[in-house]
């Protein structure tokens, strides 16, 4: 991922009021909703604050809601910050669209959207630096029900209610 967009995220993450890794989680069923975010390109996406952590190692980040991904994508640099090993991660994973010509390997991690309860997340490691962390239908969209108001700018989120 190119300098201005790391900054320009990082500039997203420290504006938002949401700091997962610091909430302590509800126990009750709740709906939180959060507005979409300019992009650099100047449109607006459901950008979400969340707090991902590998063992004893944490990070807050902003992750792209997509409906349309299949799974979900983690950046190759967030991976090194998480401790992950690339040599150790021996799952294939196989990408399409704009990422199909990097090599990826799943991953599982703990991850903290505002104060849910920690969900355990699958994703697809990428070693594109140019990758975005995208959260997508398999398995962010199986733990979480969202709705999407795009003309009110902003979506709601609320932990499924699934059964173990």
């Amino acid at each position: 991922m190119n300098q201005a967009l790391q900054t320009y995220f990082l500039t997203l993450l420290l504006a938002s009021a949401v700091h997962p890794c610091s909430m302590p989680y509800a126990r009750a069923m709740k709906t939180m909703t959060f507005e979409f975010q300019k992009t650099p390109e100047n449109t607006f996406a459901p950008f979400l604050p969340i707090c991902l952590q590998s063992g004893s190692s944490r990070s807050e980040a902003i992750a792209l809601l997509a409906t349309g991904a299949t799974v979900n994508v983690l950046p190759f640099q967030l991976g090194l910050e998480l401790g992950l090993d690339w040599n150790q991660q021996n799952i294939p994973v196989t990408l399409t669209g704009n990422l199909a010509q990097a090599k990826a390997r799943g991953v599982v991690l703990q991850a903290r959207v505002a104060d849910f309860k920690p969900v355990k997340l699958v994703f697809a490691w990428s070693q594109s630096l140019d990758a975005r962390l995208i959260l997508g239908t398999m398995n962010f969209f199986l733990e979480f029900d969202v709705l999407f108001s795009a003309g009110k700018n902003h979506f709601k989120l609320m932990q499924s209610e699934r059964e173990a």
